[in-house]
Order: structure tokens, then C-alpha cells, then sequence
């Protein structure tokens, strides 16, 4: 009963979102059913989770059990959840709800009150703050709808040029951002994808001076960036306009901006310039203040992590410990005590402060399957550089036990597996025998699936 989608979409309407939504299944003109209302009233009194025969009870006092009957409301109910969503949803667009109206006085054969409605939107829509593809797509359309609305025929096409010029931006705009979109997704997943007709409409791009629109010039610029073309110049000409065109897009889209941004510098920082290490934090802390790196109030604990291991690689160890402690509450509640203490003892790690470390270690989350494996992989790391061989020892053979266990972390096993394996040599290796160390260092740089890399290499050489 709990899995079913209709206590799912109860759990997630807020308190005034209730309210409404018994007014509308009130409401005749939405809900002839009254069963349905009838029931979303007797679960709302309801505390617990009611079985199938004490909702049947509810609505069908004096009638003999049957599930059908109780299938059916609930499903009622459902679609008129939904079909209250859409209003909802509906309700806060006025823009389309206007063009719909300028169509509707069309069709009753009311031309010129459809001009007025559109000419009207039009003036509204300009006076809005965002200019991103969708805002001239949707200029296009009412420009569109202008013209074959038209009663004149003195004016009757006077707007078409308008009608390809928002047309081409939007298009352009889109284009920019799809191919944006796709770039960042082949950096993870490393799939081939297709450009399309870019480059054709690159060349027109310059050849028009287009980066002057704000929208075309960030994806352009962008794009360039995620593509390896003169990255450093068009990243910074990319977070200029980021930054200073900022209310020009909705928050999902300037969002979305500031990933892409942050995948340039992660691209230029892991080329060896570490310098981008700068810029990266800068991107996130812009981010933060401008909340849009939150997602209704919640920041991701990767995203935490991420900006925690940016500002303790720029060294700025006093603004991570800060930033730790501000945006606790920020990260998702299941995930906050745990994230907090991971980061905080890589903080104590890095200040060398191990002991700290190994305390705010010991107690993490065993529920997030991710953050106990970088809390075992930092606790090899600590046990390692403080000469705990012996403790080490039994840690990597828990830690291999640990492994064969959790069959949901299966992608990251292979990286795991090595880790412990090279950890292991490097307990064994020979100090003075140059080279077997040679010979482990030169497996360890071909290892294909090793995160641990540099720090592997780095305690060899310390032998």
C-alpha cells in the first residue's frame, strides 16, 4: 500500500497544496466524483497508513467488502491529483494561457480582440528579465501568431523580419546549448556524439558578430571551451558573460551554466594546470551566493564534497572549514552528518592532524555506501603515512572482506581492489632494491582504474 502512486503523490504536496486540492475536488466543474473527494478527506484525517478494508469501510459503510471498488477510488483519486497538478502547473503560465486566449478569440471569429490579447503579451513579455532561448523562441511564436492573426492588410507582414530574427536566435541559442549539454555528458560517460548542422551555423555566428546576444556568446564561448579550443581564453570570456548576464536566465539554466563551467577547469586542472584550481572555486563560491548551485534550498553532498576538495587543494583551508560548517544544514538531511564528518577529517588530514581524522572517521555513516568507501580509503591513506603497518594490515583485509560483500558498489570495486593491491606492494617493496621500486612505480603509472595514483607514487618515492 505505501508504494502505491497515490500515497506517493500525497507525500509530496506541500500543506497549502492540500488545502487547494480539496477545493478543487470540491469543486463540480473539476470532480463529478464524489467518491474521490470522499476519500482524499478520509486520508487526510487518517495518521497512519490505512489497510484496503478500512479505506472500504470509510466509503462503503454498509456494503460487504470489495477490492475492486477500493482499486477503482484510489485510482479516481489519482488522476484527479494529477489533473489538479496540471491546473496548478497550468495556472502560473500566462504567457501560454494568453496565446491560447488570443487562439480561442481567433476561432470565435474575434480578430482584432486576438491582435489586442497578442500585442498586449507581446509588450509583457518584453518587459521580462530573461533572454535565453526560449524567450525567443517563444517571440517567435507570438510574432508568428501576430502575423496570421493580422486584419490588416496595409500592416499584414510588416513583422516578418522580427519573425526570422527570433526564429534564427533561438535556434542558434539552443543549438549552442544542446551541443553544451551533450559535450559535458561525454565527458562522463564517454559516448561519441553528434553535432549536427554546428558547423555550419559556427562560421555564420562570426561571420555575423552573434556573441553580441548575451545567450549565443555564453554557449558559444562554452562550447569552444568544452571542445579543448583555446580553453583559457574562451573560459574566460564564457564566466565574464556568466557572470555578468546573470538575470538573464531562469535559475535551472544558469544552473546548468555553472556545471559547464565547472567541467572546463576540471578538463584544464587535469592537463596540469593547477592554476584553474583558483578559478573552479571561484565558479562554486559564486554559486553558492547566488544559490545555483542549490536545488530547493538542498545542496548535493557532492557538490559538497567537490567544493571541498577545490579549496583544500588551493590550500584555503580556513574558508573550507567555514564552508563545512555553513552549509551543514544545506545537504540532504539523510546525508549530513555523514558528508560533514567525511569532509571535516579531510580537512585534519591535510592539516596532518590524524588523530582528529581518525575519530571523525571511525563514526561515519555505514548507510552511505559511498562515503564509507572514501572513509576506508582515507583511513589506508592515514594508516599508511603514520606507520600503523600492523593495523593497516588487518584494515585491508576488513576493508577486502568489506568489498566482497557489497555487491551495489560493483563500478567502484575495480578501483578499490587496486588500491588495496598497490598499498600492499608497497608494504613489501624492497626500500633499497631501486629496482623493484622502479618496477612497481612503472605498474602503478599503467594502471588503467586508479584514483590514488599520485599518492601511490608519491609514498614510493619516499622509500
Amino acid at each position: 500500500m505505501k508504494n502505491h502512486k497515490l500515497f506517493t503523490l500525497l507525500a509530496q504536496l506541500s500543506s497549502s497544496e492540500k488545502r487547494d486540492l480539496e477545493k478543487f475536488l470540491q469543486s463540480s466543474l473539476f470532480n463529478n466524483r464524489k467518491i474521490a473527494l470522499a476519500l482524499y478527506q478520509f486520508l487526510q484525517k487518517e495518521k497512519a497508513m490505512p489497510t484496503k478494508a478500512a479505506i472500504f469501510q470509510a466509503l462503503y459503510p454498509s456494503k460487504s467488502y470489495k477490492d475492486e471498488k477500493v482499486r477503482l477510488a484510489m485510482s479516481q483519486l489519482v488522476k484527479n491529483i494529477e489533473a489538479f497538478l496540471v491546473y496548478q502547473f497550468r495556472e502560473q503560465q500566462e504567457l501560454q494561457n494568453t496565446k491560447i486566449l488570443a487562439q480561442i478569440y481567433q476561432q470565435k471569429n474575434l480578430p482584432k480582440i486576438a491582435e489586442q490579447v497578442l500585442e498586449k503579451t507581446l509588450i509583457k513579455q518584453e518587459q521580462e528579465s530573461f533572454r535565453n532561448g526560449a524567450y525567443y523562441f517563444e517571440r517567435y511564436d507570438l510574432n508568428l501568431k501576430q502575423f496570421d492573426f493580422a486584419t490588416s492588410k496595409r500592416t499584414k507582414g510588416q513583422n516578418l523580419p522580427e519573425v526570422s530574427a527570433n526564429l534564427d536566435t533561438a535556434f542558434l541559442i539552443l543549438k549552442l546549448q544542446q551541443v553544451c549539454s551533450s559535450l559535458s555528458y561525454q565527458a562522463v560517460n564517454q559516448q561519441e556524439i553528434q553535432t549536427g548542422l554546428l558547423s555550419l551555423i559556427l562560421p555564420y555566428i562570426e561571420d555575423h558578430q552573434l556573441t553580441k546576444v548575451p545567450a549565443i556568446g555564453i554557449y558559444y564561448h562554452c562550447y569552444l571551451a568544452l571542445s579543448g579550443q583555446a580553453e583559457k581564453e574562451n573560459f574566460a570570456k564564457f564566466k565574464y558573460l556568466l557572470f555578468e548576464y546573470q538575470n538573464k536566465f531562469p535559475k535551472t539554466e544558469w544552473s546548468s551554466l555553472f556545471l559547464f563551467g565547472t567541467n572546463i577547469c576540471i578538463k584544464i586542472i587535469n592537463s596540469g594546470d593547477l592554476t584553474y584550481l583558483k578559478e573552479i572555486l571561484e565558479l562554486y563560491k559564486k554559486g553558492l551566493t547566488t544559490n545555483a548551485l542549490l536545488n530547493n534550498g538542498v545542496l548535493s553532498r557532492f557538490t559538497y564534497q567537490n567544493i571541498v576538495t577545490s579549496a583544500i587543494r588551493t590550500g584555503d583551508l580556513e574558508w573550507t572549514r567555514q564552508f563545512l560548517i555553513d552549509y551543514k544544514e544545506k545537504v540532504e538531511k539523510t546525508y549530513q552528518e555523514s558528508a560533514f564528518r567525511f569532509n571535516m577529517a579531510r580537512l585534519a588530514y591535510t592539516e596532518q592532524d590524524y588523530e582528529t581524522a581518525i575519530d571523525l572517521l571511525r563514526d561515519t555513516d555505514q548507510a552511505d555506501l559511498l562515503i564509507n568507501l572514501y572513509a576506508k580509503n582515507l583511513l589506508l591513506k592515514i594508516y599508511y603515512e603514520i606507520g600503523e603497518f600492523k593495523l593497516l594490515d588487518s584494515f585491508l583485509d576488513a576493508f577486502q572482506i568489506y568489498l566482497r560483500r557489497k555487491k551495489e558498489i560493483a563500478s567502484h570495486k575495480k578501483n578499490y581492489w587496486n588500491m588495496i593491491y598497490y598499498t600492499q606492494k608497497l608494504m613489501k617493496v624492497n626500500p633499497f632494491n631501486a629496482a623493484a621500486k622502479a618496477k612497481l612505480a612503472k605498474r602503478i603509472e599503467e594502471e588503467a582504474v586508479l584514483l590514488e595514483r599520485k599518492w601511490l607514487l608519491a609514498q614510493l618515492a619516499k622509500l
